[in-house]
């Protein structure tokens, strides 16, 4: 996964929980974005 994929992701994420405005979905979709940023540091942040 690239990280413009990962921020198009993100993206749409927010867009839904906008759209939506349900507290469950925000609150999920945010472990979700947390889960992701930990993986992505996990994968690149050895390299730098």
């Amino acid at each position: 996964m690239n990280q413009g994929l990962l921020a198009f992701l993100l993206v749409l994420i927010v867009l839904v929980n906008l759209l939506l405005r349900n507290t469950k979905v925000l609150i999920a979709s945010a472990v979700l974005v947390v889960i992701m940023i930990i993986i992505v540091f996990a994968k690149y942040g050895r390299k730098g």
